[in-house]
């Protein structure tokens, strides 16, 4: 999956894949129609009012900003069927690429709960296509934003851990009303594969070196 900001003029370097815009709740997305003449497909699901300028706020308002967008937004999403969604696409919203933005909170979520990197891709000299970064202290906001609404880790650090657990608790749910012998032969091997997925995914996040571990460096914020 590929992101873009809508002002830097990508879009025709990208004229092969799908996109998805993020709507906001003011309409936005609409101009963006109009101004470019994109081809593109509303993502209702993130549907949301625009990020601030995290060079025109404080860090508290960033803050409540991504809880607001977690809680209200990402919270009520799985983020595998998401992705399956947006495979091959590419994802844009009315916020610069300088700036703070929904699909940058989306991506750090994708990556936290799936490890899939994606692109986010800006105009260089000449409008030549160029790798920008994904501001990484986004990450670390969020982990804690989503660690401060769960009631129970269940014994896991791991955020991703522990939502592999929970896919395997729904499963098991499940079950409870399969009757086909062999079908419910299938649903114990797809539980006991995921929770020794969950287990591994945990060892392997206690044991990661804690110098590869998101930045917490902020940009410098008003206030």
């Amino acid at each position: 999956m590929i992101t873009f900001d809508i002002h830097n003029g990508v879009r025709e370097t990208l004229n092969s894949y799908n996109t998805y815009v993020i709507p906001s709740m003011n309409g936005s997305e609409l101009e963006i129609q109009k101004r470019e003449k994109l081809n593109y497909f509303p993502l209702d699901e993130l549907t949301f009012k625009d990020a601030p300028n995290y060079y025109e706020v404080s860090y508290e308002e960033l803050e409540k900003y991504v809880k607001e967008f977690y809680l209200q937004v990402l919270s009520k999403l799985d983020p595998n069927e998401i992705y399956n969604k947006l495979i091959g696409t590419c994802l844009t919203s009315d916020e610069r690429t300088d700036s703070f933005a929904k699909r940058h909170i989306f991506c750090a979520w994708l990556k936290i709960y799936t490890d899939i990197d994606t692109n986010e891709m800006g105009t260089g000299v000449n409008g030549k296509l160029i790798k920008l970064d994904i501001p990484e202290f986004i990450y670390s906001i969020l982990e804690k934003v989503i660690r401060e609404n769960i009631n129970d880790m269940k014994g896991f650090t791991s955020l991703k851990a522990l939502y592999v657990y929970e896919q395997s608790e729904k499963l098991e749910t499940d079950l409870k009303f399969v009757t086909d012998k062999d079908e419910y032969t299938e649903y114990t091997y797809m539980i006991n594969l995921l929770k020794n997925d969950a287990y591994r995914i945990e060892y392997e996040y206690k044991n990661k070196n804690k110098n590869n571990g998101y930045s917490k460096k902020y940009p410098k914020l008003k206030g």
